[in-house]
């Protein structure tokens, strides 16, 4: 008798064990600071304490360190699933769904996977247990728990715009809020915005010099370190300075004096090669990408300057110029890369003709895309280079020799910057009182669900009409964004005029230059020369200049 109570109880004691799911817990913190190690450890206290009631054996405990992202990719997570399916537990425990997942499609695509194989998913927070969870024919009930992914994903959209819209309003007041200050500042503990370092911006004065007298990237890179006269090796942002060093403090605008914000984004793409790097064809990552010029927030004068705005402006120009294969030695049109075509857009081409046997050869500029495809794709539309050139030069003098036809081309362009704005504002506005208005319908959406006068498949059909326009307010509220006028509004137009004026002085030794000064000269105060006109013989040219306002 004793004997058979025995065997009963081991009986017993092998069936509870083997009724014992193996159990992982899921932990992630969503920032580096020091108090997310705290939390990561109370996160798994507290599913230690709660696995105990539920029956569950700890296996295994994923840490997720890969703060801020949300892609499919988090090396944490794919290594819970495929350890799930494997076999290596039944069960994933985690404090709150937020921590798997703010984005609701993927995280109740991860949930449905793991229930597929038979995973128990516990959110303690929630109260969620997918194997109680389940509708009248045994399938997993997502409703309840779509609905608190979906307060995750709004929460952390929520956050993510007010951390980038406090950014953009630090960057326009001219805080430094882009990490490390660039080789020439260091950024002031007190202020908070950028103040010079004499001995590095040094490097960066002579680094501009060297460009606009005419040496290229390379030969800049080899003088700085140490190829030249002197065997001087200068101080460098890392080690020695490189290609892209010197590429990067040429385009840095940083250097004029200005601040640049939002000019990339962080963004979820695919992979474009998946199969060659082993990963599923559905793999994401998420890094940033460039926006739209117009998308940017810019804060003009934000701290001090270490290349004067005339001398940037130049070397700007020089660049691009280059980077579009226009190079000034290469290239002896005078207006390449700056004329264009008012008709179809494309740019001019200089070539020589003979139009009647009588006339000589003389070089005419014409619509490059007529010269390629004919006249079914642009019009035959010319103009000779000498007059091209000298009615750009006599509206240069022009500006130059009369103050008043000056100022008021500067005032129209000051006009319709103005008109712009209360524009930008206008629809700024309408946009803030929609963005309230919907806030207050999901409110009203959310109280009314919670008291049960609607199910939770009309607050997720309506919720997610409204999250929709309310993404798409915020985006646009985003491009409307107003950069404050600065106070001292006329010191800022009579700098602006004596700029102008400084540049346009050189127009007076035009005549003394040789081809490739001229080029030079109208590269710096000219951005383009536009031929509108149908036929050679009512030809309209339009000129947009350099002059900063």
């Amino acid at each position: 008798m004793v004997k058979t109570n025995y065997n009963i109880s081991m009986a017993i004691d092998i069936f509870v064990k083997e009724r014992i799911m193996k159990t992982c817990i899921y932990a992630r913190k969503s920032t580096n600071n020091l108090g997310q190690k705290e939390t990561l450890q109370n996160q798994i206290d507290l599913c230690k304490y709660k696995s105990k009631e539920f029956g569950l054996e700890i296996v295994d405990i994923k840490t997720d360190t890969g703060t801020g992202t949300d892609d499919n990719n988090r090396p944490e997570v794919k290594e819970l699933i495929d350890d799930a399916i494997n076999g290596k537990y039944q069960c994933v425990i985690m404090k709150g769904i937020s921590r798997f997942y703010r984005d609701t499609e993927k995280g109740l695509a991860l949930i449905k996977l793991l229930d597929r194989y038979g995973i128990r998913v516990i959110t303690i927070e929630e109260n969620f247990d997918s194997r109680e969870q389940r509708t009248g024919t045994g399938k997993l009930d997502t409703s309840r728990i779509t609905m608190y992914l979906m307060f995750a994903e709004m929460e952390s959209k929520k956050t993510a715009d007010r951390v980038k819209f406090q950014q953009m309003e630090s960057a326009r007041k001219g805080v430094w809020t882009h990490g490390k200050p660039p080789f020439g500042y260091r950024r002031n503990d007190d202020s908070k915005k950028l103040e010079i370092v004499e001995h590095e911006a040094e490097v960066i004065r002579y680094i501009f010099e060297l460009y606009s007298q005419g040496y290229g990237v390379r030969t800049i890179t080899l003088i700085l370190n140490g190829e030249n006269n002197e065997k001087k090796v200068y101080l460098a942002p890392v080690n020695t300075w490189k290609h892209d060093t010197v590429t990067y403090a040429l385009n840095n605008r940083t250097y004029a004096g200005d601040i640049i914000y939002n000019q990339r984004s962080s963004r979820e793409n695919l992979f474009k090669k998946n199969h060659k790097l082993k990963m599923d064809k559905r793999d994401s990552w998420k890094g940033l990408t460039k926006n739209k010029k117009q998308d940017w927030v810019i804060a003009d004068d934000a701290h001090p300057a270490i290349i004067d705005r005339e001398l940037y402006d130049s070397v700007q120009r020089m660049l691009k110029t280059k980077s579009s294969n226009r190079g000034i030695k290469r290239n002896f049109s005078l207006f390449a890369g700056i004329g264009k075509c008012g008709v179809c857009g494309s740019g001019l081409t200089l070539k020589k003709m003979k139009i009647n046997k009588k006339a000589p050869r003389q070089s005419y500029y014409y619509c490059v895309k007529y010269t390629k495809y004919g006249k079914n794709f642009c019009s035959n539309h010319r103009i000779e280079e000498g007059q091209l050139e000298k009615v750009v030069l006599e509206n240069l003098k022009s500006l130059h020799s009369n103050p008043d036809i000056l100022k008021q081309f500067m005032e129209d362009k000051y006009s319709k910057i103005e008109d712009r704005l209360k524009n930008k504002k206008n629809d700024q506005e309408k946009i803030r009182l929609r963005i309230t208005e919907l806030t207050k319908k999901v409110d009203l959406l959310l109280e009314k669900n919670l008291n049960g006068d609607i199910t939770d498949l009309q607050f997720n059909k309506m919720n997610q009409k409204y999250s929709v326009e309310l993404d798409e307010l915020t985006s646009k509220l985003e491009k409307t964004v107003v950069v404050n006028e600065s106070e001292g509004k006329e010191n800022s137009k009579n700098e602006n005029f004596l700029r102008a004026k400084k540049a346009l002085e050189k127009v007076t030794d035009y005549d003394k230059m040789d081809k490739e000064e001229k080029r030079v000269l109208l590269i710096d105060l000219v951005k383009s020369v536009t031929l509108i006109s149908e036929d050679t013989e009512s030809i309209k040219i339009d000129i947009e200049y350099n002059f900063e306002l």
